[in-house]
């Protein structure tokens, strides 16, 4: 009998431990493995930067063209025109594609700084989706653009250079964008 009773006991002590533990703000649901590694998991999809996070290559390449433009500083209406005029050209966007191709990565580079050590994980996910003609019509988009104001700071040619850098190794076919 005064085992039963030592085990009630414990068990009320318990119960009252964890609902006091629970009143004081801990969380219980912390404790579940199964939760955490939810929480985790939606934390390092939710917790990477847009700009990291790009599916596509032509999305990839809009993101390149504009940030190499927007490292002279603010972006002009010539220079605006230009890109748009490359995209629907170089590209095959429509031009309400372009456009919104333009301000979609204008807003993610906006935030951007040094941004030529992002090129690396802007292709992390991606550099597999790029053809070698791709990746050369990027580079040759890449280097018009940061000449559309005559010649190109260093920080655009770390950003070529990174490019380059990033596409060295690329043995794929041929295809359009």
């Amino acid at each position: 009998m005064h085992i039963i009773i030592g085990i009630i006991t414990a068990v009320a002590g318990l119960i009252w431990a964890i609902n006091s533990l629970q009143n004081s703000g801990l969380d219980l649901n912390s404790l579940n493995p199964f939760t955490w590694a939810r929480r985790r998991k939606w934390e390092k999809l939710r917790g990477t930067k847009p700009l990291h996070n790009i599916k596509q290559p032509i999305e990839a390449a809009t993101v390149i063209i504009v940030g190499a433009l927007k490292e002279i500083g603010e972006i002009t209406t010539d220079q605006k025109n230009a890109v748009l005029n490359i995209f629907q050209t170089q590209l095959h966007l429509s031009e309400s594609s372009s456009k919104e191709a333009f301000s979609s990565a204008a807003f993610m580079v906006k935030d951007a700084f040094n941004f030529h050590q992002s090129i690396k994980n802007i292709l992390a996910a991606i550099i597999d989706s790029f053809s070698q003609d791709q990746a050369q019509s990027l580079i040759k988009i890449v280097e018009d653009v940061i000449q559309l104001d005559g010649k190109p700071n260093e920080a655009q040619l770390l950003i070529l250079k990174s490019l380059n850098f990033e596409f060295k190794n690329m043995n794929k076919e041929i295809q359009k964008w």
